[in-house]
């Protein structure tokens, strides 16, 4: 496997790593990182991007290895890649999201040693405890497939509440939509009962781009994805390139960070429009009931800026503007968010980037969970956020994931959000979460943390 364009280019500083025993004398052995991901899987080693060109991939279920593994190793890894193993990274990073979308385990912050197994080692991955077992035993191997079978029946169980209304215990009712980056994301999303889409990742097949997409190019990939939801409410989201899913050709011309995408897409304006155009155009021939999402709005200027190129667009394409909205994931949007709700028709909490710089954590550094939305400060954004919704007449929806964490999940709808997008892999979870919560309940423990801000 050719190495990815878009990983990170900087000096990994850690412990120099040992040699790892040969293949034919590798016993038990036990690394512990952070959980990225929850879920076990057993297969066998293979370190991604290894320097120096391809590698040959083991047979059967792999766990993908790497000192920082990005979307293109779970996506692009020749094989069946079961579950993923990052020295570098943390669970709300892009990867991590990815590896929700796919189902699959992830963990990160396993130390360097981990990265000199051999490829071909058979080995137990646990996302939930961030375990990495090299070598298991019988009884690791017994106690996985059985983890692993409960799962399925629980699986089983909770798919029979798929055509229950999604509401509370005392009749809230709360909007469940799905996020979602491919085909198979947008089938699964029909098959969980989905509401509808609140997210839509458009970024994900121009990662390794050499420039910015045509329109042509756009459509090739969206209309696959919106055509299994037909009929559905659907939120596109612009592209949104960043540090950690950065295109060759924006990476080229960058001298640091990026920080956030936006400013580049209203300064590349032909091929802003370009998207414009291709989404509109997408969700016409796949029928579905469209919404424009744009991510890492700062203030209202910028929204306005979108709305101008997206209303030419659609009269270009002959159709009509679709609702127009802005994902809240920087502090200075939260500060101006009553000026930009009065211009947006929806809200989107995007609660990975907005914990990460309230709280002045790296999205990549493990200490950085969904649970850290609960953190005061944080909550009293995402609030503050839902009161300029209430105030414009608009929905918030969190697509972060945080949405599925489930003791920030109730604080969220505590603390004033319409609805909850997640992965679909875990929409039958987060619906009987959502059944089985007393909205009271849910805004005395919301207010219970706010109370602490003051």
């Amino acid at each position: 496997m050719r190495p990815s364009p878009n990983r990170p280019n900087k000096e990994y500083r850690a412990r120099p790593i040992r040699p790892f025993r040969a293949m034919s004398d590798v016993g038990r052995e036990v690394f512990h990182g952070q959980p990225g991901a929850p879920g076990v899987a057993l297969g066998r080693i293979h370190r991604a991007s290894r320097p120096g060109g391809d590698t040959d991939v083991p047979g059967g279920p792999l766990i993908v290895t790497a000192i920082e593994v990005t979307a293109d190793d779970l996506l692009m890894t020749p094989g069946d890649v079961a579950g993923a193993a990052s020295v570098v990274g943390g669970a709300t990073g892009h990867a991590a999201t990815v590896a929700r979308a796919l189902g699959i385990p992830i963990v990160f912050g396993l130390p360097g040693e981990a990265l000199a197994v051999p490829d071909g080692v058979e080995a137990l991955l646990d996302g939930a405890t961030g375990r990495l077992t090299v070598a298991p035993g019988m009884l690791d191997r017994a106690e996985a497939r059985d983890a692993i079978q409960r799962a399925r029946l629980r699986r089983g169980v909770l798919a029979e509440a798929r055509t229950l209304p999604t509401v509370t215990l005392d009749g809230h009712p709360v909007g469940l939509q799905a996020n979602v980056g491919s085909a198979a994301d947008a089938g699964a999303a029909v098959v969980t009962a989905a509401e509808g889409v609140g997210l839509v990742r458009t970024e994900l097949p121009f990662l390794s781009a050499a420039r910015w997409p045509t329109v042509d190019e756009h459509l090739d990939h969206l209309v696959p994805v919106l055509r299994p939801l037909a009929g559905l409410p659907v939120t596109v989201r612009t592209l949104d390139f960043a540090d950690d899913k950065l295109p060759p050709f924006l990476a080229a011309g960058l001298s640091g960070r990026l920080g956030r995408g936006l400013p580049l897409m209203l300064a590349a304006a032909e091929a802003f429009s370009d998207q414009f155009e291709a989404v509109l155009r997408a969700a016409a021939e796949a029928d579905v009931q469209l919404s424009v999402m744009i991510p890492m709005v700062a203030d209202v200027s910028e929204l306005r800026a979108c709305r101008k190129l997206l209303e030419a667009a659609a009269a270009a394409v002959g159709v009509p503007a679709p609702p127009l909205g802005a994902m809240i994931e920087l502090p200075e949007a939260v500060e101006s968010v009553e000026e930009i709700a009065a211009e947006a028709d929806f809200l989107s909490l995007g609660t990975n980037d907005l914990t990460a710089a309230i709280l002045g954590i790296d999205r990549r550094d493990p200490a950085l969970t969904a649970r850290r939305t609960a953190d005061p400060p944080v909550l009293a954004a995402i609030a503050q956020v839902c009161a300029a919704g209430r105030g414009a007449d608009i929905p918030v929806t969190v697509c972060g994931d945080a949405a599925a964490d489930p003791w920030v999940a109730p604080l969220l709808i505590g603390a004033g959000c319409t609805a909850l997008s997640v992965t679909p892999a875990v929409l039958d979870e987060v619906r009987a979460l959502i059944r089985g919560l007393d909205f009271d309940d849910a805004l005395s423990r919301a207010d219970a943390v706010l109370e602490s801000c003051d």
